[in-house]
């Protein structure tokens, strides 16, 4: 059967699917068309916890053009060589971007989780070096809810780009993950996150300092930060990150939730 075949189930609306590793050897099969059935159905569409890089994904949301919701969780180790060897998918999020072409129009709602596995070790870390580039939404004309990393918007720690010129003016719920350092497996300093607070705390009062012209109908920014129970370098300060921005939120008419979340665990698989 063709991989898609799910994805034309008559009058499904939602779908929500936890698609795991091809087995050795094996590989997701997609039919070779250039004008896919259509489900004219579907709006919402979840795919946790899913190997299906963004080649396989640019696959599926052709056969659902009138999709409102997405959820892409993502996990990007393709293959285990060896108990300590293993080899990293690589996201280009300029591919990514072509791949939601399809749903662009429509899409209300997106949720975006990268992170790596390691099968072989046991580990989950985020470290950032299996992803490239950043991605802006501002053209993405019904767009509501965006929860997805940073990173995605901003690019790596070199970047200098404006996070405000990323949205677009339809947006009233923002959801951001602070991710993207080392989870070392041992009691030893990781890597320091890609933005520290203080690069926060500037790219947040930015937005909204500039939030009637870029944001006007922004109404809730929940900032999700990552934390660890093992030894971490330069960990973020949820704390600090609460107290300076929820008050400059009520100011401009935004409502600030600063959130602690931990780290993966195999329960989750």
């Amino acid at each position: 059967l063709s991989s898609l075949t799910l994805f034309h189930l008559p009058n499904v609306r939602r779908l929500s699917l936890n698609i795991p590793k091809p087995l050795e050897g094996r590989k997701f099969v997609w039919p070779d068309m250039t004008s896919p059935p259509v489900n004219i159905y579907l709006t919402s569409l979840e795919l946790a916890f899913t190997f299906l890089d963004e080649h396989d994904l640019a696959h599926v949301l052709k056969t659902c053009p009138r999709l409102r919701s997405l959820k892409y969780d993502l996990w990007t180790t393709v293959k285990d060589y060896e108990v300590t060897e293993t080899e990293e998918a690589i996201l280009r999020l300029s591919e990514l971007q072509q791949a939601l072409l399809p749903v662009k129009a429509t899409l209300e709602t997106f949720h975006l989780h990268i992170e790596k596995y390691h099968w072989a070790s046991g580990s989950w870390n985020e470290y950032w070096e299996h992803i490239i580039g950043h991605m802006p939404f501002h053209d993405f004309p019904e767009l509501s809810t965006l929860h997805v990393p940073l990173q995605v918007l901003l690019g790596d720690r070199t970047a200098t780009r404006d996070l405000k010129a990323t949205l677009p003016r339809t947006l009233i719920n923002l959801w951001i993950n602070l991710d993207g350092f080392d989870f070392p497996e041992e009691d030893c300093p990781g890597n320091s996150p890609v933005y520290g607070d203080e690069a926060i705390l500037s790219t947040m009062m930015d937005l909204f300092d500039h939030r009637q012209i870029c944001t006007p109908s922004l109404q809730i920014l929940e900032i999700l930060v990552g934390q660890v129970d093992r030894l971490v370098l330069d960990q973020w300060d949820p704390d600090l990150l609460a107290n300076v921005l929820e008050p400059r939120g009520i100011e401009v008419g935004v409502d600030v939730v600063v959130d602690m979340v931990m780290r993966r665990n195999s329960a989750c698989i």
